[in-house]
Order: structure tokens, then sequence, then C-alpha cells
């Protein structure tokens, strides 16, 4: 088992300070995520009119993916399998 740190996180969560209203993505079991780093939309004006990306660990097959949500929702657009595991904590 792998020693998780302060890296680790079981889903993202986007709150809504002026509303109080929580939207949350879990990774699922056993599934840890980075820092999700925002990408804004080309030519947005809105806050979060962009997209959330980072990568995921599944500890169980020791597999990395690169999960790609829309920032408003945050509905999953893309996952991409990639070919070898991603650090904690590694970003950019």
């Amino acid at each position: 088992s792998l020693q998780l740190t302060h890296f680790c996180f079981s889903s993202v969560i986007k709150y809504d300070m002026q509303t109080g209203e929580k939207k949350q993505m879990q990774w699922g079991v056993g599934r840890f995520g980075g820092e999700a780093v925002f990408v804004p939309r080309e030519g947005s004006t809105a806050e979060d009119d962009g997209y959330l990306m980072t990568f995921v660990f599944e500890e169980a097959v020791h597999s990395s993916e690169l999960i790609l949500l829309d920032a408003k929702d945050l509905k999953e657009i893309a996952r991409i399998a990639l070919p070898q595991r991603v650090p904690y904590g590694f970003h950019g």
C-alpha cells in the first residue's frame, strides 16, 4: 500500500461562496487525484468558464489517468489513460 501524503485527494469540490452550493466529483474507491489546475476556455468571461485538469491514480492497478472536467458543473469531459504512474504532487 502507498503512503498517502497531503497531495492526495479523493475528490474535487466546487464551492459557491455566495450561495453556499457545493458540487463534488469523487474519484472512487482507491483512486486519488492531485491538485486540480484551472485552464480558462478561449474567449471566456466568467470565472468558471473553463476546464479543471488533474491526474488520478488508481492504487489497485497502479495506473494513472488525466481527467478533464468542465469547471462550471464538474462534469467529466475526458479521461485519458496514461502509460505509466504519475506521482502525487506532480502538476503543470
